[in-house]
């Protein structure tokens, strides 16, 4: 198999998301309940979809055989024996302390977790993955707007107020209306411009 079919399915799965905020405008000012709950899915359904990948980058990567984009055929993770499960042995690995209970598992959407994840199993295109994944910038975005959705706390909004700033947006903007806002003024929408560069990113990893 080919890691190319990651970068592939969150690109078709990401276009599906992208297609709800046309149907979410367009019923804005008419039924402003269904506006809500369809840009706070696509939100919350980006923040899973970039998770659930980079989930798979590094499983995937764990075992022999699989190919880059470039070519390169990978061999088993070097920390892994034979018949050693990734995340398993991550949940062993992961704290030099205690053992992980057996629903852990990295916050695979952070990529620092992501790449110390990848490092413990010695993923054999460890470099390619730590150049791409070290290099995006937009998760936090991402993340603070999904939290304040999800969780509803003081906590959550107050970091997502501080994120709104951040943009030159309001602070007192909706989470869900804030993906309808265009980058720097005039550029593409933020929700576009988030995953056009999770896709570079994903892109930039398989190679």
């Amino acid at each position: 198999m080919n890691l190319y079919h990651i970068l592939r399915r969150f690109n078709s799965c990401t276009s599906e998301v992208a297609n709800i905020l046309p149907l979410a405008i367009s019923v804005k000012n008419s039924d402003y309940r269904i506006f809500n709950a369809c840009s706070a899915y696509a939100i919350i359904r980006l923040h899973d979809l970039w998770a659930s990948h980079c989930r798979q980058l590094v499983i995937y990567s764990c075992n022999a055989g699989f190919m880059t984009l470039s070519g390169i055929r990978l061999p088993r993770a070097a920390s892994l024996s034979t018949k050693s499960n990734p995340v398993e042995w991550l949940r062993h690995n992961w704290s030099s302390t205690r053992k992980m209970d057996r629903s852990w598992e990295p916050d695979w959407h952070i990529p620092d977790q992501c790449l110390r994840a990848a490092k413990l199993l010695r993923i054999g295109n460890y470099n390619t993955v730590f150049n791409a994944l070290s290099a995006i910038t937009i998760i936090d975005q991402i993340r603070l707007t999904r939290n304040a959705i999800v969780h509803s706390h003081r906590f959550t909004y107050s970091r997502f107020r501080t994120l709104s700033s951040f943009l030159g947006l309001p602070r007192n903007i909706s989470p869900v209306e804030i993906i309808y806002n265009r980058k720097n003024g005039t550029g593409p929408l933020l929700f576009d411009y988030w995953i056009s560069e999770l896709r570079l990113c994903l892109a930039a990893a398989v190679r």
